[in-house]
């Protein structure tokens, strides 16, 4: 089977995502197609054209089966849908919440009107594709990829008289890092003894925040990196307003953090309610304070459930259990059941 794989080599998750399908015997050939990212409107526009072409040439020469498209706004490329051409559209959160209208929109109906299979990261994603957006149902898959098997090694260093507190792949808007600055900073004029560590994802978007209250700061870390700091962490903070499903959130039980979520549609019906395996907020300054406050207070309890979070995660989100089902994916395709 041979595949063009859709995406952005600045996204950590569409890079990793391609070495892993990379890995998977059923597949002979794979190649990334990186979507353009031209500020200029003429010269990107000319450069979505080439790169057009080059698709459908490969495509009508049958060197390829299937086209996944991670993230599903890829403008003129949408449009590419030659029979007997497979589709696999993987839409992100924020494609189908906020920037779903306009422009965006029409494109990414073209997309899904196209696509054999269109994929859900959770129940809530799953039921907007086919509630608000109008996508069969029968085209929908619950799938979550797993998470990096780094994350579920065993090994940490906790700072023996600190709370850690660590929040990471949050640099978007969406993502109200200013409230969680905010709050970090609120609390260590109460609390002498957190240590706040930020890992950011994206050194291109401009943040203005107070980076005098960090007291660990990455950038760009590798999985194996970012999965020993994690590790060593207490408390792990990810509040979107929006989200199609966090892999920071399964990451951090898989290390045995505490995440804080949001108490958002899109997690819900997804994660126990125990109060042992997360805690959640509103995603506004009040509410955060008091619910990362419960946690300090309540640091030791929260510490004595990091392996049932860990056996939590292990349980439900490993690769290797949402690799066999990817496997099938494409088996089905190459079948032609769809």
């Amino acid at each position: 089977m041979k595949i063009l794989f859709v995406g952005n080599t600045k996204s950590v998750l569409s890079v990793e995502r391609f070495n892993l399908l990379s890995t998977l015997e059923c597949i002979d050939h794979i190649e990334f197609i990186d979507s353009i990212k031209e500020k200029n409107t003429f010269i990107r526009l000319i450069k979505y054209i080439n790169l057009f072409v080059k698709m459908y040439l490969k495509i009508k020469m049958n060197k390829v089966n299937v086209v996944i498209y991670h993230g599903t706004y890829h403008f003129l490329l949408n449009l590419l849908y030659i029979k007997p051409i497979k589709i696999i559209a993987i839409p992100q959160g924020s494609e189908i919440n906020e920037e779903y209208s306009g422009r965006v929109k029409f494109f990414i109906d073209i997309l899904f009107n196209h696509s054999d299979y269109v994929f859900a990261r959770s129940k809530a994603m799953q039921k907007r594709l086919i509630h608000s957006l109008n996508v069969a149902e029968n085209k929908t898959l619950l799938f979550n990829w797993g998470i990096n098997d780094c994350f579920f090694a065993s090994d940490t260093t906790q700072l023996n008289d600190k709370i850690t507190i660590i929040s990471y792949r949050a640099t978007g808007k969406i993502y109200n890092i200013d409230l969680i600055f905010d709050a970090i900073d609120y609390l260590k004029r109460k609390y002498k003894n957190l240590h706040f560590i930020y890992v950011r994802h994206n050194k291109d978007i401009d943040l203005k925040l107070d980076m005098d209250i960090v007291d660990e700061y990455y950038v760009d870390l590798s999985y194996p990196e970012l999965a020993s700091i994690v590790r060593r962490s207490d408390i792990s903070v990810s509040i979107p307003t929006y989200d199609g499903f966090a892999t920071s959130i399964v990451e951090a039980l898989a290390s045995g953090a505490y995440p804080i979520i949001s108490d958002i549609e899109a997690y819900s019906n997804v994660f126990p309610d125990e109060r042992w395996l997360m805690g959640k907020t509103k995603p506004i300054f009040e509410d955060l304070c008091i619910t990362l406050e419960q946690c300090i207070q309540n640091i030791t309890y929260v510490n004595e459930h990091k392996e049932q979070r860990r056996s939590y995660a292990l349980s439900n989100y490993s690769r290797a259990s949402q690799l066999r089902i990817l496997a099938d994916v494409l088996e089905d395709l190459k079948q032609g059941n769809r």
